[in-house]
């Protein structure tokens, strides 16, 4: 026989039932978990960080520049030796505003030095005041969630090709050149950075596109190499706190930048320079063209 469910009593509401704490594997109640749950229940946020508001903190952004190295065989033809030529590529790296929050924050304990470096960066910005402590600290998050908000606004709203690391970068370079708000950085002198000439990058360009391609590089193509050559100075400056010891190499820079342009042209160049190397040594009279070692 089925009994009807008891009507509630009138002047009192039903009470909701009471929700489940998460347990761990060995059935003890999961408190970090359940708190998550709660707050995620109250704010509608998925987010333990200090994400503001129009940040997706799930949708990745361009956080930075990686390089992979591979290695090749070539084989000198003056003394029939084999060697090993390192060619580095570069490819994009994206993560989610939460993951770059988790990776600053995991950066604070792992290794402490390389965040305060991130601190100095962001204290140097314009994006609160940071105190260089080397904790992730609520000043800190809430830096980095400031700056995440801008740097959309500049990448995704005006179109700027930067990654989030370089924008920080820069913007700190900026700030500190012009002296800063006289508060963030809490007395520290700001470093002097030191860039090459950009007619002297342009000479070493034009150099290393005549040795790999055979043929020298448009106006466009100089002045492209000379902000990537004078930010990677920049970077290595505010890394170093002001140092030269980790500056780029110019012509290695250069060197690299050529070949990276025109790939086929610069396979095309070593092959008639082997050939070149041949006939010299079956004692013809082609003219002579050294290989260019791969970078």
């Amino acid at each position: 026989m089925t009994y009807p469910s008891p009507s509630p009593t009138p002047g009192i509401s039903p009470q909701p039932p009471t929700p489940k704490v998460p347990t761990l594997p060995d059935g003890t109640p999961d408190y970090g978990r359940a708190s998550g749950q709660a707050q995620s229940a109250a704010t509608g946020k998925v987010s333990i960080w200090d994400i503001p508001t129009g940040v997706d903190p799930n949708k990745p952004i361009w956080f930075d520049i990686g390089h992979s190295a591979a290695h090749e065989q070539t084989l000198d033809l003056k003394t029939g030796r084999t060697n090993d030529i390192a060619s580095v590529t570069s490819h994009q790296i994206f993560a989610s505003p939460t993951k770059i929050m988790r990776q600053y924050a995991a950066l604070s304990a792992n290794d402490p030095a390389a965040f305060v470096a991130v601190q100095k960066l962001l204290a140097s910005g314009p994006w609160g005041t940071v105190h260089q402590t080397g904790a992730f600290d609520k000043y800190t998050e809430a830096a980095l969630g400031s700056a995440m908000a801008q740097y959309l606004k500049l990448s995704h709203g005006a179109g700027v090709a930067m990654s989030f690391s370089e924008y920080l970068q820069k913007t700190a370079a900026t700030a500190q050149a012009l002296g800063g708000d006289g508060t963030s950085l809490q007395g520290s002198t700001p470093p002097v950075i030191n860039l090459t000439d950009p007619a002297e990058i342009k000479a070493a360009a034009q150099s290393a596109f005549q040795e790999a391609l055979g043929k020298g590089a448009d106006e466009k193509l100089l002045d492209s190499f000379v902000k990537k050559f004078q930010s990677a100075q920049t970077n290595a400056q505010l890394v170093s706190g002001g140092g030269t010891s980790s500056m780029p190499d110019l012509s290695s820079e250069a060197m690299a930048y050529a070949q990276k342009s025109d790939p086929q042209g610069f396979h095309d160049n070593q092959r008639t320079a082997f050939l070149d190397q041949l006939v010299n040594l079956l004692g013809g009279q082609r003219p002579n063209q050294t290989p260019v070692p791969g970078v």
